[in-house]
């Protein structure tokens, strides 16, 4: 459960910054060298991105990697 939570808080709050830059799905693949339909699985929760891919997210945002991680997700609540 919590594997699938961190996969859609990462996508929302991606999404959060690709929206606030005003880049479309089409100009983030193109910045990023991903395509449309990648970004937009991870703007979804539906695809986990490897360290590789974060930073080509980063530089396609032109924000530090370390910015993407950093949103509210408790990483230390325990499953049941």
């Amino acid at each position: 459960m919590a594997e699938r939570d961190f996969k859609k808080q990462f996508g929302s709050h991606l999404k959060k910054l690709r929206l606030q830059k005003k880049l479309s799905l089409l100009e983030a693949d193109y910045r990023s060298d991903l395509n449309e339909s990648k970004i937009s699985k991870y703007e979804n929760g539906h695809r986990e991105p490897r360290l590789s891919t974060i930073i080509k997210l980063a530089k396609m945002l032109k924000v530090h990697p370390k910015e993407l991680l950093n949103y509210d997700f408790d990483f230390l609540k325990k499953e049941k």
